[in-house]
């Protein structure tokens, strides 16, 4: 059990330091907007007949490879960095129907590309809007139903599990907030990027909100990330590539389909 998805990682003087000033990633959040413009990504979606969420999950996986400190998160005054990289999502089951939301986690490999970005991504939306749900969904609807007194007793020592990394593999498989990332597709409700906080629940380091790509090519983006899991280089290098993904489909496409 121990040690499922996650590495400790050693801690510089300075890092030590910042965790203990700030100990919550809460109070840790640093927050930015981009502004995605390309003359070519509406083009490239319509010809590989691809929606612009896959494309935006495929982007976020290059850049973690390329800058694995993204897999990095904080927990207990320790730094970690996932063994595995999952991204969480909330889908509308209805979307005409206001608060029919559940969340759902879909796992990236370093070996896929958008296509098969795209294929889990369908299945799993498939899987959440059908009668038997998805496995997030039925973790959060067994919790919910406890008496609100309970859910807090057990949510204590579920925490205390998680800091000594005791917690059931069962649940970091199936808790939407034991992640890398979480991102908000607005767009597909008519909304646009929004800043967002991070959950000092679980392990997710950033919470990206994108909105409707325009025809123009134009799309906003707006990050929060937790400022403890890296230098500020490291962040700015990690954001000019996934934009360039974004802004220069055919460049990176070529190489994965």
């Amino acid at each position: 059990m121990r040690r499922y998805d996650r590495k400790k990682l050693p801690l510089k003087a300075y890092e030590k330091l910042e965790l203990s000033l700030m100990p919550t990633r809460h109070e840790s959040t640093i927050v930015t907007s981009v502004t995605i413009k390309s003359d070519t990504l509406v083009s490239f979606l319509h010809e590989k007949e691809l929606k612009i969420f896959p494309w935006v999950l495929f982007a976020c996986l290059k850049t973690v490879m390329a800058y694995p400190q993204l897999q990095r998160f904080v927990l207990n005054n320790q730094l970690y960095q996932h063994k595995h990289m999952s991204i969480s999502t909330v889908i509308k089951k209805d979307k005409q129907v206001a608060g029919n939301n559940s969340f759902a986690k879909i796992v990236l490999e370093d070996t896929d590309d958008v296509y098969s970005i795209s294929e889990k991504l369908n299945k799993l939306v498939h899987q959440t809007r059908s009668e038997q749900g998805n496995s997030s969904d039925k973790l959060i609807q067994a919790f919910g139903k406890l008496p609100t007194g309970v859910f807090k007793v057990i949510k204590h020592g579920l925490s205390l599990l998680d800091k000594w990394d005791w917690l059931p593999n069962s649940i970091i498989d199936d808790d939407p907030l034991h992640t890398t990332a979480v991102i908000a597709n607005l767009g597909s409700i008519d909304g646009f990027s929004v800043n967002h906080h991070l959950y000092n629940w679980g392990t997710a380091s950033m919470f990206i909100t994108f909105g409707r790509l325009k025809e123009d090519g134009s799309l906003d983006v707006t990050f929060s990330v937790d400022e403890r899991i890296s230098e500020g280089m490291v962040l700015f290098k990690a954001l000019t590539l996934f934009k360039d993904i974004l802004e220069n489909p055919y460049e990176h496409v070529s190489k994965d389909c």
